[in-house]
């Protein structure tokens, strides 16, 4: 029909649009390599007499448009717009380009009463990695250069747990890895914790790697406040318990918070783990000092006897005495220089 304004081809110069071009289907993903930097896109009419625009820029119709510059931190949309020769009818296909992330890659596994231990070996510190468990828990290490550590942990002897990882990153595509193990020993499972939240009477926190199988009666957790305030643990909702320790309003106070895993027949430090978080109150009641304070030390005074009252008052006249000759010696002195009248 002459008065339609849509198009019946959509091509670009790199990557794979989907789903399958349909005139009728307005939006698309093209996934282009990861180092593409820019691309073309070519639009055809479906009549004669349309008016095409590629990002707002007439383009022919079945000719490519100029260069795309295409986003090295996000996803870059690129509107196609195809207005009928009577200006009646306009339809608006949108192409978003993304680049294609980088499938992470797992090194061997290792095992030890720490965790079955391994490492994405390919890390971008661009990257966003989020770890998945079938059993226990993972805790990330360090990364260093490419490399960021990896630890399963709380498996019992003989457990497997299937360990999957999704990379994200803004303006590339998703991507997944995974590797099965089976433990060789109790594995020990430390608690890991959010930033703690400081409250009047304590603190609030989230063990962020809970684990204790639906039913399981051989696997615990404890969790202990420092003397004078109490633990409180909620109900977990995943992998995340919220704790809340609470005591005096006091300011100053810095509470500690103790958790503990432990299996029923093992021995620590192989069947358990430990871990401490803390932080200081923000309460307005001060601390009273317990102690007091020190008097100030006076100057003893001095014990007067008879015998010190008569040597002080002996001292005193012989001092008199003293001043009472030198005063006799000088005067018989200037009556021997005075001249004779």
């Amino acid at each position: 029909a002459p008065w339609v304004g849509s198009l019946s081809a959509l091509r670009t110069s790199t990557g794979t649009i989907a789903p399958v071009f349909n005139s009728s289907v307005t939006t698309y993903t093209v996934t282009v390599a990861a180092a593409t930097t820019t691309a073309t896109v070519t639009p055809t009419a479906t009549a004669a007499g349309q008016t095409l625009y590629v990002n707002g820029v007439v383009v022919a119709s079945g000719v490519a448009s100029a260069a795309l510059a295409l986003s090295t931190t996000n996803v870059t949309p690129v509107v196609v717009t195809a207005v009928s020769a009577d200006g009646t009818s306009t339809t608006y296909y949108t192409l978003n380009f993304i680049r294609t992330g980088t499938v992470p890659v797992f090194s061997a596994r290792t095992f030890a009463a720490g965790g079955i231990g391994s490492s994405i070996t390919n890390y971008n510190p661009l990257n966003t990695y989020t770890f998945t468990t079938t059993a226990g828990a993972v805790v990330q290490g360090v990364p260093t250069a490419t490399v960021l550590p990896i630890t399963l942990e709380g498996l019992y002897v003989g457990q497997a747990a299937t360990v999957s990882v999704s990379v994200s990153r803004p303006g590339f595509t998703t991507t997944t890895a995974s590797f099965t193990a089976t433990a060789t020993t109790v594995v020990l499972l430390k608690p890991l914790f959010s930033n703690p939240i400081p409250t009047t009477t304590g603190f609030t926190v989230n063990v962020l790697n809970y684990y204790r199988p639906a039913g399981a009666t051989t696997y615990t957790w404890s969790y202990a406040a420092s003397i004078g305030y109490t633990a409180v643990a909620g109900t977990p909702v995943g992998s995340v318990v919220p704790v809340t320790v609470t005591g005096p309003a006091l300011t100053g106070m810095q509470p500690i918070l103790t958790v503990t895993t432990q299996r029923t027949g093992a021995t620590c430090p192989a069947g358990c783990g430990s871990a401490s978080v803390s932080t200081f109150t923000t309460a307005s009641v001060g601390i009273r000092s317990l102690m007091k304070v020190a008097p100030a030390i006076a100057t003893p005074a001095k014990v007067v006897t008879k015998a010190s009252a008569k040597a002080t008052k002996l001292k005193a006249a012989k001092l008199k005495a003293a001043k009472l000759k030198a005063a006799k010696l000088k005067a018989a002195k200037l009556k021997a220089i005075k001249p004779k009248k």
